[in-house]
């Protein structure tokens, strides 16, 4: 074997180690993220309802939707890179590995950077409502600068 096909047969397979350990732990937190959603939908909807309760539900809601579709995202690269590193056209493995269609990376890191934004928002908001009234406020200082530094960086990103 070339010292070529060495090299890139060893970063396949860190990259497909690196994929799977990925996923597993992606599939691990989903799974707790995923029970907490139905005890916050239990709290919030069933023993409390209310305008306030169902607003930060739907927030909650939409976080864990966004979280969906960044494992989605994940799991169709994986697939995608396995396939390609599989498939049984012509082509030499270097140019399978060449022509790999993973989808931007900026795709997965803007919806992370929403979930960020709105965990932002609701840590806000419920700062604000416990703080607003008391001595206290200069507490706010910090919840505020966590929205402020996100909504910067979602700027950022998205220009």
């Amino acid at each position: 074997m070339l010292q070529e096909d060495i090299e890139l047969l060893t970063s396949i397979g860190h990259m497909v180690v690196e994929f799977i350990i990925t996923l597993v732990v992606e599939a691990i937190l989903y799974s707790l993220c995923c029970i907490c959603v139905a005890a916050t939908w239990k709290i919030l909807l069933i023993n409390h309802h209310s305008r306030a309760y169902t607003a930060m539900f739907m927030l909650i809601f939409v976080m864990f939707l966004l979280d969906t579709a960044v494992l989605a995202l994940d799991i169709h690269d994986i697939i995608n890179e396995i396939a390609s590193y599989t498939s049984t056209s012509g082509l030499p493995l270097a140019d399978r590995v060449a022509l790999i269609d993973t989808l931007p990376w900026w795709i997965a890191d803007l919806l992370r950077l929403c979930i960020f934004f709105l965990g932002d928002v609701a840590s806000f908001w419920r700062a604000y409502a416990f703080w607003s009234c008391d001595r206290e406020r200069w507490v706010m200082i910090l919840p505020a600068l966590s929205l402020l530094g996100t909504f910067a960086l979602s700027g950022l990103m998205a220009f």
